[in-house]
């Protein structure tokens, strides 16, 4: 994870955040990457997008909508040029969440199943969607297609059906 803000505040590698703009007082841009692929891959997937989100959103001056969608395409594009410059990761990928905190609103991109939680007056909601084959096995045990024991037990329940990999993203 990787969060941008305050002068002084940043979670960013040095190497990742040392020429980047601050960002105005009160705002926080934080960037949330759960790797696959193996250790290595995971790894540097989830390093890789998380830095490039991070650097793309903060450079940018468009609206907050434009800045998170773009940031994710070139998170995206920076996984597809590190799969064509090695192709030793080819298959790594990384759920990723960004969010970003202002005075007047959280706006947030997310792709994958990591989940992004608001805790607001007492109750937790859950704000983003899960792109795990989960919500699509618990469609079948509510159309009666399947016994929920058994799709508790689907192996097949934490599957992604979309992930930042360099490939298109099917669904954010």
């Amino acid at each position: 994870a990787l969060f941008w803000g305050e002068p002084g505040a940043s979670g960013a590698p040095e190497d990742a955040g040392a020429d980047l703009p601050p960002l105005a007082s009160g705002e926080v841009l934080a960037v949330l990457g759960d790797g696959m692929g193996g250790h290595v891959g995971g790894a540097t997937a989830s390093r890789l997008a998380a830095e490039a989100f991070l650097a793309a959103f903060v450079r940018s001056h468009t609206g907050v909508a434009d800045r998170l969608l773009s940031a994710l395409e070139i998170a995206n594009r920076a996984l597809a040029d590190k799969v064509a410059a090695r192709p030793m990761f080819n298959g790594m990928g990384t759920t990723l969440i960004g969010a970003f905190v202002s005075d007047a609103a959280l706006s947030w991109v997310s792709v994958g199943d990591s989940a992004l939680f608001l805790w607001r007056r007492g109750e937790l909601a859950r704000l983003n969607e899960d792109h795990s084959m989960a919500p699509e096995i618990d469609k079948l045990v509510a159309a009666g297609k399947m016994s929920a024991e058994a799709a508790a037990n689907d192996p097949r329940r934490h599957y992604l059906r979309a992930a930042v990999t360099g490939e298109e993203i099917e669904m954010i």
